[in-house]
């Protein structure tokens, strides 16, 4: 009986003490300060957001939705409206971690840019008060822990004429 108590204990502080460990294996993300307003292939005019995966592990899951936020007036007070902003890409399967993955190398690395073609220039010049919010969604590869990321965009001087450099940097050229 005396071991059946000790096993069951053991056990139990075994699982608490991996649940503890994997509170702290979370999802690290940085999203672009600024919004750069470059063209595409095509020549049509986008608005681009990058994520850097500052974490080790890949970044897996990863969803990203942008709101037009606008103050509306109610009886009492105000309260933001909001609207759903179309992302070319919205949703991205992985997004690799700060471990090199030279045949990833040409193509991405460990960020991603997240585009639209809505002229939200347009929106950041009203001067109701209204924002841009964007929210992006990702799952740590190994503890399957989530977070969710959000940048807010409050006024035109967030938009940035160019692309954003190649690689690891939120730099805009």
């Amino acid at each position: 009986m005396f071991t059946l108590i000790i096993g069951l204990l053991s056990s139990l502080f075994a699982s608490l003490l991996i649940i503890y460990v994997l509170r702290f294996i979370k999802p690290k993300a940085i999203i672009s300060k600024q919004i750069a307003k470059g063209k595409s292939s095509d020549g049509i005019c986008e608005y681009q957001i990058k994520i850097l995966n500052k974490s080790r592990r890949s970044l897996i899951d990863v969803s990203a939705e942008m709101y037009l936020i606008k103050p509306f007036k109610v009886k009492g007070g105000i309260i933001p409206e909001h609207r759903k902003i179309n992302l070319k890409i919205d949703k991205r399967m992985e997004i690799c971690g700060k471990i090199k993955h030279p045949q990833r190398e040409l193509f991405e690395g460990a960020n991603f840019i997240f585009l639209t073609n809505e002229n939200i220039e347009e929106y950041l010049n009203d001067s109701s008060g209204s924002y841009i919010l964007m929210a992006i969604g990702t799952t740590d590869s190994f503890s399957g822990v989530r977070k969710v990321f959000q940048k807010e965009y409050f006024r035109i001087e967030d938009i940035v004429l160019g692309e954003f450099v190649k690689g690891d940097s939120i730099n805009i050229e």
